[in-house]
């Protein structure tokens, strides 16, 4: 048993070497490297980076590689992706002897880290991934820190007592559900379209109208003219390369006609890009759903890529 933890941790010294000896126009490969936390302010160490301009800007590989016996679970999965945040890269590649459970690897695949068993074919992996497209969703996960709302001034209970309606809806409503109601991601994404700088914007306040809404008293209904809510906004940005996915070509069949390249979330779809090549058109679909479940809006979406590309036309579904 113990000559085999050695036999593995050797390959892994091996992939490693290969990786730093990589002959990569514009890369810049570093082993180790380290990287300053956009948390903390410290330096967190990573085997491999790799750097690349792609158009613009610049992507950020992470590698990390461990030498692990037994199957690995969403725990160490988890580390990773927080890691990869912690550090802005691109994608975090993480290469071990051991295998995963799948929970982990769907954990894994919707926060853009890959997850390779050591083989022979993972430097070649490594390269088409740095060749890949990098989509950037960026997200606001809202908490409500307080909400007003103006009412007759007679109405001096606790709000949490009285029942409230909202025009299209039959039943009475209680003061959490009617917040709610008017908490939607549209509201949020109106209130981030004013907000240059999420660090110092933390925390807004914002009252908008309420028409149809209603409190509920015994002596009757009384219209409510506004609300204010006063939220903290922490500010997200996914980054998701398309490799840690399918990549395949369809359309009946027919390869010439497009591309699509699609990112999915286990039996999810997350994210798809069409290429129209015989019109030279390229959609881009992203499916926000399944983000949303997770308390979290989307409030922007961006791709780097290695030569330019023009979207003709972007659908999102939320």
């Amino acid at each position: 048993m113990h000559d085999s933890k050695m036999r593995k941790g050797r390959e892994l010294e091996l992939l490693l070497k290969r990786i730093q000896e990589f002959k990569i126009p514009g890369a810049i490969i570093k082993s180790p490297e380290y990287v300053i936390d956009v948390d903390t302010g410290t330096k967190r160490e990573v085997d491999v980076s790799i750097r690349q301009e792609k158009g613009n800007s610049e992507t950020f590989i992470a590698i990390e590689c461990r030498d692990r016996g037994s199957v690995q679970d969403i725990q160490w999965v988890e580390q990773l992706i927080t890691k990869k945040e912690s550090i802005q890269a691109d994608a975090l590649i993480a290469v071990t002897s051991s295998n995963f459970t799948r929970p982990a690897q769907i954990k894994a695949s919707k926060r853009g880290v890959i997850l390779k068993k050591n083989s022979s074919d993972v430097p070649d992996e490594i390269k088409r991934i740095l060749n890949e497209i990098i989509i950037e969703f960026k997200f606001v996960q809202p908490r409500i820190y307080k909400v007003d709302i103006e009412i007759p001034d007679f109405l001096s209970n606790d709000l949490d007592s009285y029942k409230y309606s909202i025009k299209g809806i039959k039943k009475q409503l209680t003061f959490s559900e009617i917040v709610s109601l008017w908490n939607t991601p549209n509201l949020v994404r109106s209130i981030c379209a004013k907000i240059d700088d999420f660090e110092k914007g933390k925390y807004v306040r914002f009252e908008f109208p309420t028409p149809g809404s209603q409190i509920l008293d015994a002596t009757g209904s009384y219209p409510i003219k506004n609300a204010r809510f006063i939220y903290e906004l922490n500010h997200k940005i996914i980054k998701l390369p398309l490799t840690s996915v399918l990549l395949f070509q369809s359309l009946e069949e027919r390869i010439d006609e497009a591309v699509i390249y699609e990112y999915y979330n286990d039996a999810q779809k997350l994210s798809e890009i069409i290429h129209d090549i015989e019109n030279n058109q390229i959609r881009w679909d992203i499916h926000a759903k399944e983000f949303l479940n997770e308390g979290m809006v989307m409030i922007g979406g961006s791709l780097k890529s290695d030569v330019p590309i023009a979207i003709t036309m972007m659908k999102l579904d939320i």
